[in-house]
């Protein structure tokens, strides 16, 4: 098992519009994973199986848009 690996998670991201005051604006957005691929610190993939069952999950955090009138 490696010590130190990168996770690299392909995907795409869906984002949501709707027309306000008549500009087409985006109003959410979310990321969906596809194939994911471990290399190793060098680069290289690692072949064999990743021990992921005590991995700390990090969430994909996406910054959703600010919509005018949002007071965050």
């Amino acid at each position: 098992m490696e010590d130190e690996y990168n996770k690299i998670t392909c995907g795409f991201v869906i984002q949501e519009y709707e027309v306000i005051d008549g500009v087409p604006t985006c109003i959410s957005q979310e990321f969906v994973a596809g194939d994911v691929d471990y290399l190793d610190k060098q680069g290289n993939e690692i072949t064999g199986q990743v021990d992921t069952v005590n991995e700390v999950y990090q969430p994909f955090d996406m910054i959703q848009p600010k919509r005018e009138g949002d007071l965050k």
